[in-house]
């Protein structure tokens, strides 16, 4: 459930970015870790999170805030993509 409450903030900054027009800009969005009192902030663009979200069950994580559970998809020096299971995909309410 936190990952949805993360994944919401950030599509808020990206709408806003978008209306501001600072699409190439790097951007601080909330690392979507699985950690309910994570306040890290990671820097993307609006194309790298675009990218992130390819999938539903794909989430931009700091580097170092991979679960166990996850397998990375892409890691980079600001930011880590992770994918959850099958089973913790199909439980999510996005």
């Amino acid at each position: 459930m936190i990952r949805e409450t993360f994944r919401s903030a950030n599509a808020i900054i990206a709408e806003r970015a978008v209306a501001l027009d600072v699409r190439d800009a790097q951007l601080p969005f909330v690392c979507e870790c699985e950690d309910h009192s994570c306040t890290t902030v990671v820097s993307l663009t609006l194309a790298e999170l675009e990218h992130a979200r390819e999938a539903a069950a794909h989430f931009v994580v700091v580097p170092g805030h991979e679960g166990a559970n996850e397998r990375v998809l892409q890691a980079e020096h600001r930011y880590v993509i992770v994918a959850v299971s099958d089973a913790a995909a199909a439980s999510l309410d996005m």
